[in-house]
């Protein structure tokens, strides 16, 4: 059983995923929703396949921090993969573990984080 190093808050915020691997999953970039998000990693679902444990990937997102929109890049590296199968297909929902945060985006996503927190 691994343990969280923080706490994950709940978000729906539109993703483009883009990755080095290519393992012939199509084309790149892809579309997914980050579901939740902390300092340290995130929940991605989508409908589309972005790799395999181990895989590292790009997480492409925009945010809001102190009324002002940042566009940030993360890097990160699948953890874990789930799939959901439906009437209408599959969705796979995906733990991502972020690796090599510069300190400007730790920045800002710190402060998205608190502002999430203690929205009221």
């Amino acid at each position: 059983v691994e343990v969280r190093r923080s706490s994950r808050l709940h978000v729906d915020i539109p993703a483009i995923i883009s990755s080095e691997f290519d393992i012939g999953l199509g084309d790149w970039p892809k579309a997914a929703t980050v579901q939740d998000i902390s300092e340290n990693g995130s929940a991605l679902i989508t409908r589309q396949v972005l790799g395999e444990i181990g895989h590292e990937i790009t997480i492409s997102i925009g945010i809001q921090v102190a009324d002002v929109t940042k566009n940030l890049s993360i890097e990160g590296i699948i953890r874990n993969c789930e799939v959901s199968k439906h009437k209408v297909g599959s969705h796979y929902l995906y733990g991502i573990e972020f690796i090599e945060i510069s300190e400007d985006i730790r920045l800002a996503l710190n402060g998205f984080l608190y502002e999430l927190e203690h929205r009221v």
